[in-house]
């Protein structure tokens, strides 16, 4: 395994590992209708090896604006504020525009091995891994764990940033 479970993550714009919740940043966007969407785990600014030339941030737009957070202070309550992003009943309306793309920034955050894991999630599907599985099997920690360890994550993956690029580009 190469990552610390929920203690490390690849970052979804440069695809380099955040090697503590201290150097990440999650970020999303909010449109004009007050839509969240494009959810990210990135590098916050002093951690960003893309700088001094830029940072791993999202980058302003006229369509939207972004809303974010250090990484370490969200994960102490990041069940909770995952949570209430959800109900409407708190914020009186339906906040979800890209629903997919939430709940797998909400995994990232919350489940042991996924980061890694889900790396490897389509090649795992393709090949009948969670065939005839529920999908809570899917998604325990256990599976998770030996879907890296024995399954995938001992053959020449390339795990490089153009992989990670990919996975969320096609997300969002």
């Amino acid at each position: 395994m190469l990552l610390e479970p929920l203690k490390q993550w690849y970052c979804d714009e440069c695809g380099q590992v955040i090697k503590s919740p201290e150097e990440g940043w999650i970020e999303w966007r909010q449109d004009k209708n007050k839509k969240l969407f494009a959810f990210r785990i990135v590098h916050n600014r002093l951690a960003s090896p893309l700088k001094p030339q830029r940072n791993c941030n999202h980058k302003p737009d006229e369509e939207s604006s972004i809303l974010d957070s250090h990484l370490d202070a969200f994960l102490e309550v990041a069940q909770i504020e995952l949570l209430n992003i959800l109900d409407p009943a708190i914020s009186g309306i339906d906040k979800i525009k890209d629903f997919h793309n939430f709940v797998d920034v909400f995994r990232r955050l919350t489940l042991a091995y996924y980061e890694e894991a889900r790396l490897y999630w389509e090649a795992a599907t393709a090949d009948g891994y969670f065939s005839g599985e529920n999908e809570t099997f899917a998604y325990s920690p256990y599976t998770l764990k030996r879907l890296i360890e024995q399954k995938y994550g001992d053959q020449n993956w390339q795990l490089g940033s153009s992989i990670v690029y990919q996975l969320y580009r096609r997300d969002i």
